[in-house]
């Protein structure tokens, strides 16, 4: 049996908060190291680490700082509101980030907005707008529906 090829893909660095004790586990103590931002770099990917809006340790105002001090040749920042740490939470926490990301690595289409939906509101879709702009209701069409809000500057 041949071995697999190994390739490099990417380098991340990311950012981490103070561990958060959670208390006792099964197996000793246990903690919670939140992850609160950071970069991805290869050959073919470039982006950010996103934290959760409602991560507990990070702050979406941290986030936009350090976002406003990058290139953003490569990259973007969607917010999740509500969103706890890479899923779940009161908010929408189910889109497909990976189909944007290839769109755009491999068809130079960046993306402007992803479409979420969630178990916290069943029915609702979302645009989750490339910062600085943000999810804008038409004033018509149905309110629960993404196709109903434009990605607008505030």
């Amino acid at each position: 049996m041949t071995p697999p090829q190994l390739a490099f893909l990417f380098e991340a660095q990311v950012h981490v908060a103070a561990p958060i004790e959670m208390g006792p586990g099964p197996n000793g103590a246990h903690r919670v190291i939140p992850i609160t931002g950071g970069i991805v770099t290869g050959p073919h990917v470039n982006g950010i680490v996103l934290p959760g809006g409602s991560a507990p340790g990070s702050s979406p105002l941290d986030l936009i700082r350090y976002y406003k001090q990058i290139p953003h040749d490569f990259s973007r920042l969607f917010l999740s509101p509500g969103m706890c740490h890479c899923q779940g939470g009161p908010g929408l926490d189910d889109f497909d980030s990976l189909i944007a990301l290839q769109r755009w690595v491999e068809n130079n289409e960046a993306p402007e907005r992803l479409i979420a939906a969630g178990r916290a509101f069943p029915g609702r879709t979302r645009p989750l707008c490339a910062y600085p702009k943000t999810a804008k209701y038409n004033g018509k069409g149905a309110p629960e529906s993404a196709a109903s809000f434009t990605c607008a500057l505030p």
